[in-house]
């Protein structure tokens, strides 16, 4: 493994901070609850069926090197980072044919388009309360109409 990406691995790990940023350390990980995005996607790929949500077609779950693009979070990590290794803030949708993933990452594929809104909503109901206030004004609107009170 290259000097770079060991340096990658471990800023992940939290052994070591970013310039500026202070790491947290394996062991204030744990005493936090917090797990590592490889963990999270490690996690939701014993759910994964195999096919995709929206589509119906072959998802990557039986693929050791490309299972975590199927993997799609409902609200993306980088806005809602108190929820992005939640265990509802996914659904399974295909990466190689139709895309569906990248569809709905670069919103050719809307929310409402997707045929498992559905599951979107329940669990997006769910997972409400684990948002972070501040993160909350990122919330699509057509989600929020579901929820009782804000």
């Amino acid at each position: 493994m290259s000097d770079f990406l060991r340096y990658r691995q471990q800023i992940a790990q939290g052994l070591i901070a970013k310039e500026g940023k202070k790491a947290l350390g394996p062991k204030k990980k744990e005493q936090r609850g917090l797990i590592t995005l490889d963990e999270w996607f490690a996690d939701r790929r014993k759910e994964m069926t195999g096919k995709c949500a929206h589509c119906g077609e072959r998802s990557c779950k039986h693929d050791a090197l490309y299972f975590k693009h199927s993997i799609a979070h409902i609200l993306p990590k980088n806005l809602f980072t108190s929820i992005a290794t939640h265990p509802l803030n996914w659904i399974e949708l295909c990466f190689w044919g139709n895309n569906c993933h990248g569809n709905y990452d670069s919103k050719i594929l809307d929310l409402m388009q997707l045929n498992c809104f559905d599951l979107v909503i329940e669990r997006f109901v769910i997972i409400y309360a684990s948002i972070a206030p501040k993160e909350r004004r990122n919330i699509p609107d057509v989600l929020l109409q579901y929820i009782q009170t804000i």
